[in-house]
Order: structure tokens, then sequence, then C-alpha cells
């Protein structure tokens, strides 16, 4: 059964959705049903995929930790 949605976002945000959904033949709410797909269930820990798992520990020592990389982030999304 479907049921309606009401969501809030940026007008140019829209129109590149709908022009983007009219590019590949869809609609829009056909592409937020394909995204709401792939989040996981509540509680399911996420696992990285075969590609991120194969270039883990490709740039070794290069002396970074997980609080650098916190740290990296607060500063882009200051």
């Amino acid at each position: 059964m479907n049921d309606k949605l009401t969501l809030r976002i940026d007008k140019d945000l829209i129109d590149r959705a709908k022009a983007y959904a009219r590019d590949k033949d869809t609609s829009v709410s056909s592409l937020v049903a394909s995204f709401f797909n792939v989040l996981p269930e509540t509680g399911t820990k996420l696992e990285p995929s075969a590609r991120v798992r194969a270039l883990r520990g490709v740039i070794k020592g290069v002396g970074t930790d997980h609080d650098d990389y916190i740290e990296y982030l607060a500063k882009k999304y200051e």
C-alpha cells in the first residue's frame, strides 16, 4: 500500500531531482523510495563494502587515527 509523505526541501534541489527523474524516465517518488529501500533496518550495524574493506590499510604510516578523522569532519562541517 502506498502512503503520502510530505518533505520540505530546497527548491533548487527539487528542480534537480525532477530533472534527474525525467532524464531517467522515473518519478521523484520512485527515487526517494529507492533511497529509502537501501537504508538499513533500525539497529543494524553498517558494514563497509568489499571495495572499502579492500582499501583499508592502503596508506600505512600516515599517522592518522579515528580522532584525526573526527577533527577533520568537525572542521569540514563548521
